[in-house]
């Protein structure tokens, strides 16, 4: 365990790294939510958050949505709907968006 000074010491260490350090305390888990959010920020931080909404026939762009995106949440509304929040790369956005044009179905909310 640091002491005080070590761990300010540290902090300005980190702060001041060119290689992005995030302090963390195994003990404590102190810092563990920071860290986490720099990591899905440099991992995902070219990502689009969407939310869709597609009908019972739509099973294939579905397959596709779970092949190509992360599905971050799918609920069934009453009316057969699945309601689906996914991330997913922009470089793989057009091809979305493409094959919901040909399907005719709406445009996805971003967020």
């Amino acid at each position: 365990m640091l002491t005080p000074e070590a761990a300010d010491e540290a902090g300005w260490g980190a702060r001041r790294s060119e290689r992005m350090a995030q302090l963390v305390s195994a003990r404590s888990g102190e810092g563990i939510a920071e860290l986490l959010a720099a990591i899905d920020n440099r991992l995902g931080g070219q990502d689009e958050i969407l939310t869709l909404t597609l009908p019972p026939q739509a099973g294939a762009l579905l397959a596709w949505l779970h092949g190509n995106t992360q599905v971050l949440s799918r609920k069934t509304a009453d009316n057969g709907d699945t309601l689906c929040r996914v991330r997913i790369e922009r470089a793989k956005t057009g091809r979305l968006l493409s094959r919901l044009r040909s399907e005719g179905l709406e445009q996805p909310r971003v967020g």
